[in-house]
């Protein structure tokens, strides 16, 4: 859905899709969070936005949340 994404936004920025197969494995929203931190920070030093629909909404609220509190670069 969102491959489109990157055409539209132009090539100055970079649409980095996040797909946790298996989400259910993790036993609280925490390590789910730390999971998703640990695939994109690489992708987190320079400027950023969090977008997420549904579930992914509560995903990236709260990595923006986890990230705040550890003082990592957050979100514009």
């Amino acid at each position: 859905m969102f491959n489109a994404w990157n055409k539209g936004l132009g090539p100055r920025v970079d649409v980095v899709p996040v797909e946790i197969l298996n989400r259910e494995r993790f036993a609280t929203l925490r390590q789910l969070v730390d999971e998703a931190n640990d695939q994109l920070r690489p992708a987190l030093d320079g400027p950023h936005v969090f977008f997420g629909h549904s579930f992914g909404a509560l995903l990236a609220y709260r990595l923006a949340c986890r990230r705040a509190a550890s003082g990592y670069p957050l979100p514009h």
